[in-house]
């Protein structure tokens, strides 16, 4: 399994996608976890999602959008994590 966070711009700042996607011919399933910091001078503030997700072979798949809103000097790090049987087995951030 790959993944990746995608990065979308909107009029108050962006949304930020967790994805994943099989490259396999068999099916894959797992768990996965999104979570986002955001730091700056209003404060800090954070945003985790959590699920379970199932793939067909050659599937791509959005788990889960998230809005955030910035201001200048904000710093914004997301963190995607990806677990099938036990095992991390991707892992993106931005």
């Amino acid at each position: 399994m790959k993944c990746k966070i995608d990065k979308q711009p909107t009029a108050r700042g962006f949304q930020l996608s967790g994805v994943v996607w099989s490259e396999t011919a068999a099916p894959g399933s797992g768990r996965y976890r999104l979570s986002i910091l955001k730091e700056g001078a209003s404060g800090r503030s954070s945003s985790m999602q959590e699920g379970l997700f199932a793939l067909e072979p050659g599937e791509e798949q959005r788990l889960s959008t998230v809005s955030v809103s910035v201001g200048r000097g904000d710093n914004v790090n997301a963190t995607l994590v990806i677990v099938s049987e036990g095992e991390e087995v991707c892992f993106a951030n931005i």
